[in-house]
């Protein structure tokens, strides 16, 4: 009798607004993923990218230059998130870099 009540609990009923909810879901902030599961969630190919594309960064790094002005300055068409990984390998490899 009693597993019957657990499988009728209402809370486990769908929701009356599937929509609101997804949109709800969205715009919850969440923390930030740290650079070692930033780097886990890459592919095979992106993370090969990324190593070519840092090797490229180190090689060209100006010293007036901050990592992030570097970075935008060399691939200034690639999407904020992807800037501010590679900024972020980058200040790992070399601490003592930053401009």
């Amino acid at each position: 009798m009693n597993e019957q009540l657990g499988l009728m609990n209402p809370s486990k009923s769908k929701s009356k607004t599937p929509n609101l909810d997804k949109i709800k879901e969205a715009l919850v902030l969440r923390p930030a993923k740290s650079l070692d599961e930033q780097l886990g969630d890459l592919d095979d190919l992106d993370r090969e990218r990324l190593i070519k594309q840092v090797k490229i960064l180190r090689v060209f790094k100006q010293p007036k230059d901050t990592l992030k002005q570097h970075v935008a300055s060399v691939y200034p068409n690639m999407d904020d998130s992807r800037q501010k990984l590679y900024v972020d390998v980058l200040r790992e490899i070399e601490p003592n870099d930053e401009a």
